[in-house]
């Protein structure tokens, strides 16, 4: 009813109604912040403002969050009960989010234009952390883990299912060499669609090699091949032949064991032979590898800039969402000008450089250091079938986001900040339930 946006004072009651049930389900208010995650672009109104439902639960969240928070300090207080001593369940991961948010809060120091800073710093700063905040300190049950790995397949089937009667319909088509026609889905860009799925479509491919039962089974391998044919259609070079295939290859290698490296062959195989397919059939694919013209041209004239702004400010960058003011004023090369709207570098490393600056770059690498084997102790200690599945997803959506991330966006969109602050929550809390021994259990709905 929110989202329907009746009128104001019908959405307002909505609302109220959703914090009440968020305030007794915190879990269900995350689930749904990542549900709608991918429909940033489609704003609810309220009054004379408008705010993507995802920020909007996830804030009723953070509400409910607070005053269970005040609630229980109350109880124990009243009781004469200690406080518990949070601060012993602290891990490094914890420590790295925190300077993220710091980076994030003294980037806005030196940042020229505030006020796209400031929503950046809400957006993608503020809110992923207090996501993952919730759920660190919530302790959520094995049902709400669930929730919050099936709210994001769930969200990818919705995405691909209305892109492909969007492709149908010949709606939201972005038109490319060749007229070749690349679809954008919910978003403004097929490349945005892209990266979101390359997120997602891991969970679908580890259920798929993971479940026994032929009837999960075969559901999982509908959903992987839903979200792998909108991948398709989106005709993105480092989501289809890059991200995905290597998020695809590390889950095939974790979950198959010795017969993955078989796995591991047939992918690269059909990338192969599916690029040289496409370079013959699309003028598009047939540029892929030219670097002289087109796309790949203007992503390389950009990271340039960006090396250059690098080099003009190394220690702090430009600033939370100022590359796109400094690019087209001052950075952009003379024959770059076809293209003077790009507002990232194309690159995780330069994107973190340049709007956080050095101390972004340790950020960057501490995440980079502390998360893949920590991934593959619980992986290895992990016997229970839903988290393993999990464990899985969140290792290929994690090398999707570095490996697509190399020539794309990584994590500075609204939902793929979401999504990678969700898959951190998730990697901390498994974390916590191996060092107490509950990852092993396998429940009966499984």
């Amino acid at each position: 009813l929110a989202y329907l946006n009746l009128s104001t004072l019908v959405t307002l009651a909505t609302l109220v109604v959703l914090f009440w049930c968020i305030y007794h389900r915190l879990g269900l208010g995350l689930a749904l912040t990542i549900a709608f995650a991918p429909f940033f672009l489609f704003p609810v109104e309220l009054y004379r403002f408008a705010f993507p439902i995802a920020e909007i639960t996830l804030l009723l969240t953070g509400a409910a969050w607070v005053l269970r928070g005040l609630a229980a300090w109350g109880m124990l207080r009243r009781q004469r009960r200690p406080i518990p001593a949070w601060w012993r369940s602290v891990q490094p991961l914890d420590a790295v989010v925190l300077a993220y948010l710091g980076c994030g809060a003294l980037a806005l120091t030196w940042s020229a234009y505030p006020d796209p800073a400031l929503t950046e710093f809400r957006t993608l700063f503020i809110e992923p952390v207090l996501f993952y905040a919730i759920f660190r300190t919530m302790r959520p049950t094995e049902a709400e883990h669930r929730w919050l790995v099936w709210a994001l397949v769930g969200a990818g089937v919705a995405v691909s299912v209305i892109g492909l009667f969007q492709y149908l319909t010949d709606q939201a088509i972005i038109t490319a060499e060749d007229a070749s026609r690349r679809l954008a889905g919910v978003y403004g860009s097929p490349n945005n669609l892209a990266l979101f799925l390359g997120r997602v479509i891991p969970f679908a491919f580890a259920a798929f090699l993971l479940v026994r039962t032929r009837r999960l089974r075969v559901i999982a391998l509908m959903i992987f091949g839903l979200m792998g044919g909108t991948a398709l259609l989106t005709q993105s070079v480092g989501g289809v032949f890059i991200g995905i295939p290597a998020a695809l290859a590390i889950v095939s290698m974790l979950a198959l064991g010795r017969r993955g490296v078989l796995g591991v062959a047939v992918i690269a195989v059909l990338v192969v032979l599916g690029f040289l397919l496409a370079s013959s059939q699309s003028e598009r694919f047939a540029r892929a590898l030219d670097f002289s013209q087109g796309t790949n041209f203007y992503r390389v004239r950009v990271m340039q800039s960006a090396l250059q702004i690098i080099q003009d400010r190394p220690l702090t960058g430009l600033g939370l969402d100022q590359f796109l003011y400094a690019f087209r004023g001052t950075y952009i090369y003379p024959d770059a000008w076809p293209e003077p709207n790009l507002s990232h570098p194309h690159n995780i490393l330069l994107d973190f450089w340049v709007r956080l600056g050095l101390p972004g770059v340790i950020v960057l690498g501490a995440w980079l250091i502390l998360i893949p084997p920590s991934l593959y102790r619980l992986y290895r200690s992990t016997h229970g079938l839903f988290w393993r599945i999990a464990t899985l997803g969140i290792i290929g959506a994690l090398v999707d986001t570095v490996v697509h991330g190399l020539l794309d966006n990584s994590i500075f969109v609204i939902d793929l900040a979401i999504i990678f602050f969700a898959t951190l929550a998730l990697i901390a809390s498994l974390e916590h339930r191996a060092r107490y021994g509950t990852l092993s259990a396998s429940s009966s709905s499984e």
